[in-house]
């Protein structure tokens, strides 16, 4: 492919909650001047709802609609850091329509650093309606981690959890944009 098309692709981060795709994402963007898109803020900003509210109120199953939608809404973008929720690719629609003009790196992290970063955030909803969200963790994790690594073109290790949050944030940053490298989506 002839550069210009490279870069013009799109870097799809999927993982679970906590591994960082809207924290990195937005940083990457805003590192390499490209756009920036958080699936879950479209569905919020069109709702004008948080995903907790619209889960209580209609449920996971018309969420997931509303997710297929905003996946459609931005198949036409391009050279774009698109951040998934983290079953958005667990639909093999999604992931067909995203891959089409983007690779996809899984942001990996094991569920015990996931729980510490999001054990603060009492807004999420719980995926299984039966637990906690945290409670869940474990379990929804095993069953998405083959998925993931499925669907992703790279795999990054995003679990480095040190003191230094920034030293940690620009490790993260400089691995996903090796891979890019890689891809030759960047220079």
């Amino acid at each position: 492919l002839v550069k210009s098309q490279l870069q013009a692709k799109n870097l799809i981060l999927t993982g679970m909650r906590g591994s960082g795709k809207s924290k990195l994402g937005s940083l990457l963007g805003r590192m390499l001047g490209r756009r920036f898109i958080d699936i879950d803020d479209l569905i919020e900003e069109k709702e004008k709802k948080s995903i907790p509210v619209i889960v209580a109120n209609r449920g996971w199953k018309y969420f997931r609609m509303l997710e297929r939608k905003a996946v459609k809404k931005i198949a036409s973008v391009r050279g774009t850091i698109i951040a998934t929720g983290g079953g958005t690719l667990m639909d093999k629609q999604n992931t067909r329509i995203l891959k089409k003009n983007g690779k996809v790196i899984f942001l990996e992290c094991p569920a015990k650093i996931i729980r510490k970063r999001i054990a603060e955030s009492i807004t999420r909803p719980s995926l299984t309606g039966k637990k906690s969200f945290l409670d869940e963790l474990e379990e929804i994790y095993k069953k998405r981690k083959g998925e993931y690594q499925f669907v992703a073109d790279a795999t990054i290790d995003t679990s480095e959890q040190s003191h230094r949050k920034r030293h940690d944030l620009d490790l993260k940053i400089k691995h996903l944009m090796n891979q890019m490298r890689r891809w030759g989506m960047v220079e």
